[in-house]
């Protein structure tokens, strides 16, 4: 009787460290990401004829599952980015440009294999205009780059 109760409290304590330290299913594999920032002249976050492309912006891609994780890359002189290797995941998705202050916070999901994600990035002058921006105030702990 006392090595059945042993069994079942060694059974009910492996399927609790279980069910605690299990992680969640990552899907294995990666796609990519790419398109253009532009400006968003009048704020509907659509890139229209008219608009301008804006080379030389840093395009940002941090993973919302694990906030450490970012990507970056530059736009091309014609105003597009690519990234390759993106795991899956969802990703907050932003632009910076020089004079413009507007941010403007998109998600994108890398979910299929080599599947491309096509997405145009709004930047945006704020000061001169009535574009919303979501202004972001974050902490973010010192890491070591490894890189």
């Amino acid at each position: 009787m006392a090595q059945r109760r042993l069994l079942t409290t060694l059974l009910f304590i492996q399927i609790f460290v279980a069910l605690v330290c299990a992680q969640p299913a990552q899907a294995a594999g990666s796609g990519s990401l790419s398109g253009s920032v532009f400006v968003d002249g009048n704020g509907n976050f659509l890139a229209e004829p008219g608009e301008s492309i804006v080379s030389g912006a840093t395009v940002h891609v941090r993973s919302q599952a694990n906030p450490l994780f970012e990507l970056t890359v530059q736009t091309d002189d014609n105003g597009y980015f690519l990234l390759n290797n993106v795991p899956y995941g969802v990703y907050d998705v932003w632009a910076v440009a020089e004079e413009q202050t507007g941010v403007h916070l998109l998600t994108a999901e890398v979910a299929e294999v080599n599947a491309p994600v096509l997405l145009d990035v709004p930047v945006s002058d704020a000061r001169d205009s009535a574009i919303w921006t979501q202004p972001r105030a974050i902490f973010l702990p010192m890491v070591a780059n490894s890189r």
